[in-house]
């Protein structure tokens, strides 16, 4: 199957400093005494023991209006990733945590629209400790069938910055989607920078047989990737999404391949004009 990637942009951007898990859902203002260790960080954001054996801690999350309303007051919450690198001569460690109800009974919380919470802590060394840099707890949800997005990695988006990758996909009624969504510090937070559909299948039930008029247009299917090039005027590489329109019944999506390249503005990224090679702009 194909993949997609999701990528959390680290930078240096200001940090304002907060004290406690705030109702922003963050752990802003919090510091770790001496050596980085995946528990012990975990005890610091989360404010309860690690079982570091089976991998979870117990939290209550904020009741936001994005909250599960099925889910109960407290969940369980693990690591998904630690990743440890130097940005800017400052050694830095990007936390990812994922939760959800009952995580040690395997089969409560198991359906294709179960996702799970994602959260982000960003720390940055200090003379005698780690402080937190970013963070937001409750970032979003991801996956399906009650389990995170995999693979996970980091690796450069610019000379001296970070990405975080986490490829994920969705299935309905035989059909594979796939997207993409760049996230980076904001503050002390994070927020999206990029977000676009990156691939989709042919829909054999939809588009066999006669396909009614106003219908014909969707049935197309693309496959894409996201590549990064450097830019001499900026701190992050330029983004370019590529995108091939392999199969079509459309004329409005006729088969092709086209390409935009994206500029990192501070905050988002911002498209440039579109080249194609061949048939297929049509569709970005």
């Amino acid at each position: 199957m194909r993949r997609v990637a999701l990528l959390v942009l680290i930078s240096l951007l200001p940090c304002p400093m907060a004290f406690a898990q705030s109702k922003d859902h963050s752990a802003n203002g919090r510091f770790l005494k001496g050596t980085f260790t995946a528990a012990r960080a975990m005890e610091l954001i989360y404010g309860h023991p690690y079982d570091a054996m089976n991998g979870i801690s117990d939290w209550k999350p904020n009741q936001a209006h994005t909250y599960p309303n099925d889910w109960p007051e407290r969940i369980d919450v693990d690591v998904l990733l630690d990743a440890s690198y130097v940005e800017s001569e400052t050694p830095e460690h990007l936390l990812v945590t994922w939760a959800k109800p009952n995580m040690h009974v395997s089969d409560s919380y198991n359906c294709h629209a179960c996702h799970v919470l994602i959260g982000i802590t960003l720390f940055a060394k200090t003379s005698d400790g780690w402080r937190v840099k970013a963070s937001d707890l409750q970032f979003g949800y991801y996956g399906i069938w009650g389990h995170p997005p995999s693979p996970i990695s980091v690796q450069p988006i610019g000379p001296s910055r970070y990405g975080l990758t986490i490829y994920w996909e969705d299935e309905g009624q035989g059909i594979v989607n796939q997207g993409i969504v760049i996230i980076v510090p904001t503050g002390d937070t994070f927020a999206k920078a990029f977000d676009s559909e990156l691939a989709d299948s042919w829909d054999e039930d939809g588009c066999s047989g006669k396909v009614r008029a106003d219908l014909i247009d969707d049935c197309f299917a693309y496959d894409g990737d996201v590549d990064f090039l450097p830019n001499p005027l900026s701190d992050y590489y330029d983004l370019v999404l590529t995108k091939r329109i392999y199969r079509s019944l459309s004329k409005k999506n006729p088969v092709g391949t086209s390409t935009i390249r994206y500029h990192f503005d501070g905050s988002k990224y911002i498209p440039t004009a579109p080249s194609v090679n061949g048939p297929g702009q049509s569709h970005n």
